[in-house]
């Protein structure tokens, strides 16, 4: 599967003309944006009297924030990012607690794709309540797997469900998985 390629970044100066940050809310507001940024003073008043000091994007059918900054859709979470350090994401962004609205920056970390795949919330068609944990009907165990960098590894089987969970719980740490891997749906 083809990645699609992501919008370069205006930059931090450029953000900061433009949006004003809540630490506490993890949203971005509009400002009231210069006359530089538009092409014409009739175009600048339209579009400073609708959204200026409005929150900044919405969210899309993923629960990502996202908006536009002339004309070019970007995730609101990189805009925060470089907001914030200057620099343009060079990789994917975590959310670490996997509420994808939650732009706090104390929720956001650089991360590889792979290093991003050892954070992930349950499966919303899981069915025993943990990840990596599924019933064999046929042997009437607990099967327990791990998907590593695209392979999935048998852990084992277990008659004790609770045994199964300890056992995934073993496997996430021995493979580097984040704490937060496999939290609510």
């Amino acid at each position: 599967m083809k990645k699609r390629a992501q919008n370069q970044l205006p930059t931090q100066e450029y953000l900061n003309e433009c949006f004003r940050y809540d630490p506490k809310t993890g949203y971005l507001f509009w400002k009231v944006r210069p006359r530089h940024h538009f092409n014409t003073s009739c175009g600048m008043k339209a579009v400073n009297g609708r959204l200026g000091n409005a929150v900044a994007g919405c969210l899309n059918e993923y629960g990502y924030s996202r908006l536009q900054v002339n004309g070019k859709g970007y995730y609101s979470h990189r805009v925060i990012w470089c907001l914030l350090t200057g620099e343009f994401p060079p990789e994917e962004i975590d959310h670490i607690n996997h509420k994808r609205n939650d732009n706090r920056m104390s929720n956001l970390r650089i991360v590889t794709h792979q290093e991003n795949q050892k954070n992930r919330k349950m499966r919303n068609d899981n069915t025993s309540g943990k990840t990596g944990l599924s019933w064999h009907k046929r042997d009437e165990k607990w099967q327990v797997d791990i998907k590593v960098d695209g392979k999935t590894t048998y852990i084992g089987s277990f008659n004790d469900k609770a045994e199964a969970i300890k056992a995934r719980k073993a496997a996430n740490i021995k493979y580097g998985f984040h704490a937060n891997h496999g939290g609510a749906k």
